[in-house]
């Protein structure tokens, strides 16, 4: 979670020695939020604190895993560090140390379904995710896959190369909010995202021909494009199809045709 005021870090405004006042202000009287920096003196569940700067949320939470969530060592980077997926993966190995680790977090997602509830679900709009991809790059790619003095081999060699650099190029087209968000969020890969938006780079058909698409699935793929996604990823399957080892019975012996029929055989 993001603080409501992170410039109250070193002196909150608002002081609480009772959890149960605290939870009134927080969820029936809404004076304060979640998120919002308090000084804390008290005890909560089996912990006790003194004047400690926290938030009701991280108080919540430390309630429920029964441990402090800014002193459980290699969790978070630092108190009052932003609780991301990394941390949280972190927490589950913590807590699978207890016996209560099922229930501790089964009330943990209860909590934590609630407060996405409150927030809402943010989605990336198109304005975030847009990104230049018409570069010099691309059109150096473009030339190098249409150059008919050069071969497929030399091709994909160059090919990759440049290829490199103008995926480097698109991410750093995104911006620095837009790679906090995914970094936090624990969800979803950058890679991911320049997959969406970028045309791809791929070796279409058994001879491997090396294709650059003109389009992308966030401009919306063409004809052509579709066509050679399809024939690279039947490449894919026949090669994956070649590497698996046939399974089944083997009869060591020889038998005439038919021999076996009728007669029931027992694999022990």
């Amino acid at each position: 979670m993001t603080f409501e005021d992170p410039s109250e870090v070193k002196n909150p405004r608002n002081l609480y020695t009772s959890f149960a006042d605290l939870v009134k202000d927080v969820e029936i009287n809404k004076k304060i939020k979640y998120n919002q920096l308090i000084l804390f003196t008290g005890k909560v569940g089996e912990l006790t604190y003194k004047k400690k700067v926290t938030t009701f949320g991280r108080l919540r939470v430390s309630q429920i895993i029964k441990a402090d969530i800014d002193s459980i060592q290699g969790v978070l980077k630092a108190p009052l560090d932003r609780i991301d997926g990394g941390s949280a993966a972190r927490l589950m190995v913590f807590l699978q140390q207890y016996p209560d680790f099922v229930e501790r977090v089964n009330e943990l997602q209860k909590y934590c379904l609630k407060l996405v509830s409150k927030a809402g679900v943010v989605q990336f709009d198109f304005e975030s995710l847009y990104a230049n991809t018409n570069t010099v790059t691309y059109e150096e790619i473009k030339k190098i896959a249409n150059d008919p003095k050069l071969s497929d081999p030399q091709k994909v060699l160059m090919m990759t190369e440049k290829y490199k650099k103008y995926i480097d190029e698109i991410k750093s087209e995104f911006s620095d909010e837009l790679k906090d968000d995914i970094k936090y969020a624990n969800r979803i890969k950058l890679d991911s995202l320049v997959d969406i938006v970028a045309p791809a780079f791929i070796m279409s058909g058994v001879k491997e021909k090396p294709l650059i698409n003109d389009s992308s699935l966030y401009s919306g793929m063409t004809n052509k494009a579709y066509v050679d996604h399809a024939v690279e990823n039947r490449s894919l399957q026949s090669l994956k199809v070649s590497g698996v080892p046939k399974s089944g019975l083997i009869l060591i012996g020889h038998y005439k045709p038919g021999e076996l029929l009728g007669n029931p055989v027992r694999i022990i």
